[in-house]
């Protein structure tokens, strides 16, 4: 266990991705709107999964607890994370949750979540591509 109270990242990841993997796909030919359904059913599936952790895993932390919660030397990781792309041209990092003056936050649901829906390694890569501004 960390020292929010919950178990390591990996094991969060897991049973993130154990529930979406059950989510049966919507259509053989993906179209946008097919595409947008399946991936609200999958991070619903995925919510409900990490209901088990709850009230712990829906505490908002700064870029300095996500990178202590990811086992990142630094929030620097994650500053730079917030505003790069993969190359499927999904953001690398999740919208914050709230802001609190000019510093961003999270809920430890909302980056599990997103990183579970993240394809494996090497199979899209990261680009420096053009992104939405973030405020």
């Amino acid at each position: 266990m960390t020292a929010t109270g919950l178990p390591g990242y990996e094991v969060l990841v897991q049973a993130a991705r154990g529930a979406m993997a059950a989510v049966p796909p919507v259509s053989a030919a993906w179209g946008t709107l097919e595409r947008t359904l399946y991936d609200g059913k999958r991070r619903k599936a995925a919510s409900k999964a990490l209901d088990q952790w709850a009230p712990a895993i829906d505490v908002l932390t700064d870029s300095a607890g996500a990178a202590r919660f990811l086992g990142y030397k630094s929030a620097e990781s994650v500053r730079r994370k917030v505003f790069r792309n993969r190359r499927d041209g999904t953001p690398e990092w999740p919208e914050h949750d709230e802001k609190y003056g000019r510093s961003r936050t999270w809920a430890y649901r909302t980056i599990v979540i997103h990183q579970a829906m993240a394809p494996g390694r090497g199979s899209a890569g990261i680009t420096r591509g053009p992104r939405k501004n973030r405020k």
